[in-house]
């Protein structure tokens, strides 16, 4: 069966539906978003979109967390509290002063806060600190870090099951990737949070 993709105005939208488009399935969300956007959908083009992304193993899941600077933290935990209901819960133990807000009977912490003062560096006190993303595939990631020559920290989170990967974007933003059940290689050397806050 021929199947057109047409771009700019449907014309077939002046003609009944049932003489003017083969029955088939339901678009797909792509299908769709071409469409609207004017793009011709290719499969071979699809299929090629599905072989690079199928080189990575690495599989981001979406945004963690993000952590802002403050030096009012009092002030910081009673917006947050007041105007959008969250609270502050367990937080293990961090070189940091700090606080990890959780979302009204929220059993994760979305939003995490570090407390700095007027003596801290002033890359330190910048407001947004870092983004946070979930991903999958620690291995495979940081081999793909170590193949680039690219720069990161990596390191467990002390009573939790989680391993985070620091590193930076060409911006400068600080981009953290958390990984779950995902212990670090035998090879990459890390210093543990008490470790670090008691230098």
């Amino acid at each position: 069966m021929t199947m057109f993709y047409m771009t700019g105005t449907r014309r077939c939208d002046m003609l009944p539906y049932r003489t003017a488009v083969p029955a088939r399935a339901a678009p797909s969300a792509r299908e769709r978003v071409a469409e609207r956007s004017g793009i011709a959908v290719i499969d071979d083009d699809i299929a090629a979109i599905g072989n690079v992304r199928k080189e990575s193993h690495m599989h981001l899941k979406g945004l963690d967390h993000v952590t802002i600077n403050t030096a009012d933290i009092d002030a910081t935990l009673a917006y947050y509290s007041r105007f959008l209901g969250m609270e502050p819960g367990w937080r293990p133990v961090m070189p940091v002063s700090g606080a990890w807000l959780y979302a009204p009977g929220g059993d994760y912490p979305i939003l995490h806060i570090i407390a700095v003062s007027a003596t801290t560096a002033p890359d330190e006190r910048r407001a947004v600190d870092h983004l946070a993303f979930r991903c999958e595939g620690l291995a495979d990631h940081l081999a793909k870090m170590d193949a680039a020559g690219e720069p990161y920290d990596a390191r467990p989170v002390p009573e939790t099951n989680l391993v985070q990967v620091h590193q930076s974007d060409p911006n400068g933003i600080r981009v953290e990737l958390t990984f779950e059940d995902e212990p670090l290689p035998d090879h990459i050397g890390w210093t543990d949070f008490k470790a670090a806050s008691d230098e």
